[in-house]
């Protein structure tokens, strides 16, 4: 079950991420290949300054499974501690993958709400169901961290 909901979380925060990209695209197609180049650059960042540096990716028990492979993949970073400017570049990244569609459809409550849903539910079933499974104590949201 760990496996699957790691899997899962992963299928439906990229669902909003693609519905967000085609709301955008459909509002113009500008917005939507700006979206879908900070969606691209957005998932490298995390994979390279997260994923990369957490044990499961090394020892292929991600449970989210194709980031884990992906970030064992990308260049060598050492597993440890996160820097400061590693979590800011995740945080941002993030944050401007998840806002930036909101910017233009936040009047649309209908696709404002699918959208929300699908990221809401994301989260949600990543922080109670991958979580608590997850032993990357350098992990600043992880309940089994160094503190």
């Amino acid at each position: 079950m760990r496996k699957s909901a790691g899997i899962m979380s992963m299928v439906v925060i990229g669902a909003g991420i693609l519905m967000g990209l085609v709301f955008l695209g459909l509002k113009s197609l500008t917005l939507g290949l700006i979206y879908s180049g900070i969606s691209a650059l957005s998932i490298y960042s995390v994979l390279m300054n997260y994923c990369r540096k957490c044990p499961h990716s090394m020892n292929n028990s991600c449970q989210h499974v194709l980031p884990g492979r992906i970030a064992k993949k990308l260049p060598y970073k050492k597993t440890g501690k996160y820097t400061i400017v590693e979590l800011a570049i995740v945080l941002v990244v993030i944050l401007v993958t998840f806002i930036f569609p909101i910017i233009y459809i936040y009047s649309n409550y209908l696709q404002l709400g699918i959208y929300l849903g699908l990221w809401i539910y994301g989260t949600l079933l990543l922080r109670v169901k991958v979580c608590p499974n997850c032993y990357n104590r350098w992990c600043v949201v992880c309940p089994n961290r160094v503190k």
